[in-house]
C-alpha cells in the first residue's frame, strides 16, 4: 500500500513540478529532448505553426526498460523517431518545422498516408533527406544519428535510405 502511494505521490511530483507540457516558438532555440527523454518513455509533440507542445505520455520507469520497437504514437503521430537503443520514443504531430537536438537515433518512421516529412541528420556528416509516405529510415547500430531539423509536411533533398 505505502509503494502504492509513494508511486502515486511521485508521479504527481512529475507531472506538477517537471513542466510535462512545454511551449516553444519557433524563434526558440533548438529544442533538446535529452533531459526530458530521462523522464520520460514517450514523449509527444504537436506542431502548430510557431507554437509548439511537448507532452510525457509515459513517464520511465527504473524497473523497466522497455523496447520501443513494439510501441507506437498514440493519437496518430505521424513522426516517429525512436533513439537510445530503442529506448526512447518521440512522436510528432501536425504540421510545420522544428529545430531539434535528438541524439542516439536509431530510426525515423514517418506514418501519414499523405505526406512527407524531411529530417537534417548528422551521422557522423550532415545531409537532409525526405521520409515519403508510409515510409521508414533506419540508422546505423554501431553509429547512430542525432537529429537537427524535422519538418512534418515538406520534402527537401533526396529520399532517406531505407533498410
Amino acid at each position: 500500500m505505502f509503494r502504492k502511494i509513494a508511486f502515486l505521490l511521485v508521479t504527481l511530483a512529475f507531472f506538477l513540478f517537471n513542466g510535462t507540457a512545454y511551449a516553444a516558438t519557433s524563434s526558440s532555440s533548438d529544442i533538446d529532448f535529452s533531459a526530458m527523454q530521462k523522464k520520460c518513455v514517450i514523449v509527444n509533440v504537436l506542431l502548430n505553426d510557431s507554437q509548439h507542445t511537448i507532452t510525457c505520455s509515459k513517464a520511465r520507469s527504473s524497473s523497466i526498460t522497455p523496447h520501443i520497437g513494439e510501441i507506437n504514437c498514440a493519437l496518430g503521430g505521424i513522426l516517429q523517431v525512436k533513439n537510445y537503443n530503442y529506448s526512447g520514443l518521440l512522436c510528432f504531430s501536425g504540421y510545420g518545422y522544428l529545430g531539434v537536438k535528438i541524439y542516439s537515433v536509431d530510426e525515423v518512421d514517418n506514418g501519414s498516408y499523405t505526406s512527407p516529412s524531411w529530417i537534417r541528420d548528422y551521422d557522423p556528416t550532415g545531409s537532409t533527406c525526405t521520409i515519403g509516405t508510409r515510409s521508414y529510415t533506419i540508422f546505423n547500430e554501431s553509429n547512430p544519428a542525432y537529429l537537427t531539423q524535422i519538418d512534418i509536411g515538406a520534402s527537401q533533398g533526396p529520399n532517406c535510405q531505407t533498410i
